[in-house]
């Protein structure tokens, strides 16, 4: 259960990061963001957000199947 949980929460917020870029270059992974701006809440929110429709369906596709 929380695996569908965690998979459709992904789901919305990468949803939603693709029709707003401002809020997907808040979020995105970026080193030197975490490191010199001390911006760590970028550790958990770049693994919720995908580059592309096909980043984001490959990995929840693995990520259902191997959660198991």
């Amino acid at each position: 259960m929380i695996t569908i949980i965690i998979l459709i929460a992904t789901a919305i917020i990468s949803y939603i990061a693709f029709s707003n870029r401002k809020l997907f270059f808040q979020m995105q992974f970026n080193a030197y963001q975490i490191a010199h701006r001390k911006e760590y809440k970028r550790l958990i929110t770049g693994v919720l957000i995908h580059a592309d429709w096909g980043h984001l369906f490959f990995n929840m596709f693995a990520f259902f199947f191997l959660a198991k």
